[in-house]
């Protein structure tokens, strides 16, 4: 009515007074009363209220004997022709459907569990699953919400999700300041039987000058790990300060162990299935493994007698990290190769037996630049490559607490599964963090596993609050990744 300024007229003295002040207010029903009138009074601009005869307000009198007279029914049904503020938002629905049958929570869950995973479910996804339920005709206010909600938190589907391969943190590149301060070590084999018997190779490669030392073996264990680090490493470069390594049984041993702190070796292992945390050693392995095979051909056979011609080849090559050869980063020259003693280059038939002590003396004298530059550039290039492989990398952080599922592997998932068996496997939960992505494992007894798992093999899990873990049907039983090599 757009009403700004009211002037009411009462034949109460008393109620009148009382809204106006000049009378007390005594009993809490009338109190209430006359909180009500001011607070209907603060809508209008003017508001007053008068005393006049009873036989000048008979109309208002009427009015309150017949209300007062009236007895109405407490069953009543009052039909609303038009509401204001709609409790629940119904745009989203097509006015053109057919009538949709509102659900409360007990039943919405009913619906969504057998549309989802029942006879005719197929595990789908949230925006289909919700799409499904309009279309049965149901609805409720939050449907979108829980059908979202309740498909994120399926364990079906969450294990079966697909695995994503995109990093999980950036590029960490691995530093070292000065030549044979960090080498890194790897096993390669099972390779074509070499004579005596050798299988495998056991290579190790210097992060600094990218030199790579490599042995043929028929078995690598302990005793060959040390044998190796003690005839090609210490008494050739001296003590390093650091070697990388995976979890094999034969780097993390107590032999091994043992032998390394003796010397003030520090071992780094890298998480499981995880070799870009052992990066160097794994580029060096593919660059032996490449050029053994186009200088072999068919004879395969002969790949541990022309490994050292291959090391040599390598040694000799200029590298994109640094610039320069393996070679000349160590002794600050370059080798002679075999192409120079059928054709002589410039520093051969030019040499002078005289000058040639000076000549080395200056090479020696400027070895320290040529590092330095090496550095330089092995930081830039460094850079380059982190920024360019971030540019993909999709981050995935967890904190203590978390349940987590696992990257299932071909040793820990069961071989009767075939195409059916879980990319997943868990839950897990996280125990503490061990830097760069890393993280520590316990199952859901309490127990830690026994090493680091980086990010890239996790995913986080999530259950609803009505159920129970769903633990792998072998979770009693350790897989060989879980077991202690010690």
């Amino acid at each position: 009515m757009n009403i700004r300024n009211l002037h009411v007229f009462v034949d109460s003295l008393l109620i009148a007074n009382q809204f106006n002040g000049s009378y007390m207010t005594k009993g809490d029903k009338l109190a209430k009363y006359l909180e009500i009138v001011k607070d209907i009074s603060g809508y209008f601009y003017y508001f007053d209220i008068a005393q006049v005869p009873r036989d000048e307000n008979a109309e208002a009198d009427a009015l309150a004997n017949l209300a007062s007279s009236l007895r109405i029914p407490e069953d009543i049904n009052i039909p609303i022709l038009h509401i204001l503020r709609p409790a629940i938002d119904l745009q989203d629905i097509d006015q053109d459907s057919p009538y949709l049958r509102c659900l409360e929570k007990p039943e919405s869950l009913e619906v969504m569990k057998d549309i989802h995973e029942g006879d005719c479910g197929n595990h789908t996804g949230g925006r289909a699953l919700f799409s499904k339920i309009l279309r049965t005709g149901y609805f409720w206010p939050t449907m979108r919400r829980d059908a979202m909600s309740y498909s994120q938190k399926c364990d079906a589907c969450q294990r079966h999700s697909n695995i994503p391969y995109q990093p999980a943190e950036p590029l960490h590149p691995i530093v070292s300041s000065w030549p044979f301060m960090k080498w890194g070590m790897d096993i390669v084999g099972k390779l074509p039987k070499a004579p005596g018997g050798k299988v495998f190779m056991l290579a190790m490669t210097d992060y600094f000058s990218k030199w790579i030392e490599a042995e043929a073996f028929v078995q690598v264990r302990e005793k060959e790990v040390i044998s190796f680090i003690k005839r090609n490493i210490l008494t050739r470069f001296g003590i390093p300060a650091e070697i990388t390594c995976d979890n094999g049984s034969q780097f993390i041993g107590k032999r091994t162990t043992n032998f390394c702190e003796s010397w003030g070796i520090k071992m780094i292992t890298s998480t499981p299935v995880h070799p870009q945390a052992n990066g160097q050693a794994e580029s060096s392995n593919k660059i032996i493994i490449n050029n053994l095979k186009k200088k072999l051909g068919s004879k395969k056979g002969k790949w541990a007698e022309e490994l050292p011609f291959v090391l040599w080849a390598d040694r000799t090559t200029t590298k994109n990290a640094t610039g320069q050869t393996p070679f000349s980063l160590v002794y600050g020259s370059e080798a002679v190769l075999p192409t120079e003693m059928v054709i002589p280059t410039a520093r051969l038939s030019l040499q002078n037996l005289e000058s040639n002590k000076e000549t080395l003396s200056e090479d020696l004298d400027t070895i320290d630049e040529l590092r330095d530059i090496a550095r330089i550039r092995m930081a830039t290039y460094q850079q380059k490559t982190a920024k360019s492989y971030n540019k993909n990398i999709r981050i995935r952080r967890f904190q203590v607490g978390d349940l987590v599922l696992r990257k299932a592997f071909q040793n820990t998932t069961n071989p009767a599964d075939g195409k059916l068996a879980p990319k997943w496997e868990g839950p897990y939960r996280i125990d503490s963090e061990a830097g760069k992505g890393a993280y520590k494992l316990t199952n859901m007894e309490g127990e830690p596993l026994p090493r680091s798992w980086n990010a890239i093999h996790l995913k986080l899990y999530s259950r609803r609050r009505d159920e129970t873990l769903c633990l792998n049907p072998s979770s009693d039983q350790k897989s060989e990744l879980d077991q202690d090599p010690h």
